[in-house]
């Protein structure tokens, strides 16, 4: 899997953040002076849990690539919010994009899956190594988007707001450092979802 586009929006808003690490801002908008070393912490926490888990918590767009076609299309790596593309390349070695009319993506399972429609049927490809790539969209739904294709589970969000706190607390301190003191109900929260993953 390769990342097209990195995430661009944090699942955790800077006024959330704010309240966990006690920072009251002023003015109209409202703004702190420390809030640029907010946002960096929160995704820098955000990043952390992503590493711990496994999967990718913030949308991002990546992609994985393939020989040929199967009868479904196995979309691993967390949470998947939407399809961009299916490209490949034909007979002619000219590529070709897959008419989305042809094609569904199937959220209800642990491991999202795309799979043909009706009597539509995947193109004929020049066999070449890597030739096939879907772009797709990974993470969990932006707070305040409707709908909420895939909301944050709020043991997530909980491990993000500790971990930002506490690297805002202990700013003074390496992030190494301040990491490896990380507090204990990080991994308390972030666990059960470990577990289901390991076990799914």
């Amino acid at each position: 899997m390769k990342i097209i586009t990195p995430a661009t929006t944090e699942p955790i808003t800077l006024a959330l953040a704010r309240k966990q690490c006690k920072v009251d801002p002023e003015g109209s908008p409202p703004v702190h002076e420390d809030d640029e070393l907010i946002e960096l912490f929160t995704a820098t926490a955000r990043e952390w849990c992503e590493s711990y888990l496994g999967t990718l918590i913030a949308p991002t767009l990546v992609e994985i690539s393939g020989d040929e076609f199967a009868d479904e299309i196995t979309l691993e790596s967390g949470p998947v919010l939407s399809v961009e593309s299916i490209t490949y390349y034909d007979e002619d070695s000219v590529q070709q994009t897959v008419d989305p009319g042809d094609y569904e993506l199937d959220t209800t399972e642990q491991i999202a899956v795309i799979r043909l429609v009706g009597d539509a049927t995947w193109p004929t490809t020049d066999a070449t190594n890597d030739n096939i790539r879907v772009r797709y969209t990974i993470g969990y739904s932006v707070a305040g988007e409707s709908p909420q294709v895939a909301p944050l589970p709020k043991s997530i969000k909980t491990a993000i707001l500790l971990l930002t706190s506490h690297l805002y607390k202990n700013r003074d301190s390496t992030v190494e450092q301040a990491l490896a003191e990380m507090p204990m109900g990080v991994r308390f929260f972030l666990g059960p979802l470990m577990l289901r993953r390991r076990f799914a």
